[in-house]
């Protein structure tokens, strides 16, 4: 009996039927404008005042294809921190992950790397993180949690 047991649990486990119960994807395409918040990040040496509190994300496009992206830090005294003004790059899209990555280098200082990521994080928020690196070395990490931002 026992080893009928297994032997169920074995062929049901490894029968393409199981797949068909699987979720579809619910994302096409990421939101036009999300807000988001910081979540976790390595050591910043930003005095108070620059330290970052939200992060706006805005995309542009129709699906299947994204045309652009943007990200914008506003610090606590005001100031924003705009990636396109800091950082030349290349913008990738993948349709079928729904997952957008950008990478550049920085306008100023070509030691200076920027890589990030956007992906879904559940089915109504979208994961957001950067990586910074100064000559191939990680010195910077940062994740948020961003949610869909109501554009007047």
């Amino acid at each position: 009996m026992k080893k009928l047991l297994i032997a169920t649990a074995l062929a049901l486990a490894t029968s393409p039927a199981v797949a068909q119960f699987r979720a579809a994807p619910t994302h096409s395409m990421p939101p036009e404008s999300m807000t988001c918040g910081i979540v976790s990040q390595t050591k910043d040496d930003a005095k108070p005042t620059d330290t970052i509190y939200s992060i706006v994300l805005n995309v542009e496009g129709k699906y299947p294809e994204i045309t652009s992206f943007d990200a914008t830090h506003v610090a606590v005294d005001g100031k924003t921190y705009t990636r396109s003004d800091q950082y030349e790059g290349a913008l990738a899209w993948d349709k079928k992950t729904f997952v957008l990555v950008w990478q550049g280098q920085n306008k100023k200082n070509p030691n200076l790397k920027m890589y990030a990521r956007l992906k879904p994080y559940n089915d109504k928020l979208w994961s957001y993180e950067e990586t910074l690196t100064i000559r191939g070395k990680t010195t910077y990490k940062m994740l948020s949690i961003c949610h869909v931002r109501e554009v007047e």
